[in-house]
């Protein structure tokens, strides 16, 4: 099994992609470190508008913190989480989960869902305090309409935000 994270995430541009490089440890066997390098297909040089439905450009609202800039709210952490499964950055999300949350995430199944979905656009319902309530629009692998309806509870350490868990809103 797979799932804990090591803090040895890079990011850096490859030609007009990106490369993702992240380490794991395998939960078995705590001394075999395993490395994942991934290079996406969408350049992030030629996106315009951000996928978190901000209205801004993605170079002015979630690319830094996909670069590694810590998200300075809850409700940007949670924007920027969004954009990263639009781009399936599964080492993203598992970098901006609480280190104590992680052991419940698999990267298989983050992976899994994030590509098997097109994300359409995202609607912030509410961001108070460490809390922010939205839906995601996006089509399953059928092509059937979607809507993920969450509220998430984000936690602060050491001036980083983290996502810690989701709850239906109703």
């Amino acid at each position: 099994m797979v799932d804990s994270f090591h803090n040895g995430y890079t990011t850096q541009k490859c030609f007009e992609t990106v490369v993702i490089r992240d380490f794991y440890r395998d939960l078995a066997n705590p001394f075999l470190l395993i490395s994942i390098e991934r290079c996406f297909t969408i350049s992030r040089k030629k996106m315009s508008l951000c996928p978190c439905s901000s209205s801004l450009e993605f170079e002015d609202c979630c690319e830094p913190f996909l670069n590694g800039n810590p998200a300075p709210t809850p409700e940007a952490l949670m924007r920027s989480r969004y954009t990263a499964y639009t781009l399936c950055d599964v080492p993203y999300l598992l970098q901006t989960t609480h280190p104590n949350m992680r052991k419940f995430y698999s990267a298989k199944s983050i992976e899994q869902w994030a590509k098997e979905s097109t994300w359409l656009k995202l609607e912030v319902k509410e961001a108070i305090g460490n809390t922010v309530t939205f839906h995601a629009y996006f089509k399953d692998k059928s092509g059937q309409l979607q809507v993920h309806k969450e509220r998430s509870t984000f936690k602060e350490e050491k001036g980083i935000w983290y996502f810690v868990d989701g709850t239906d809103p109703d």
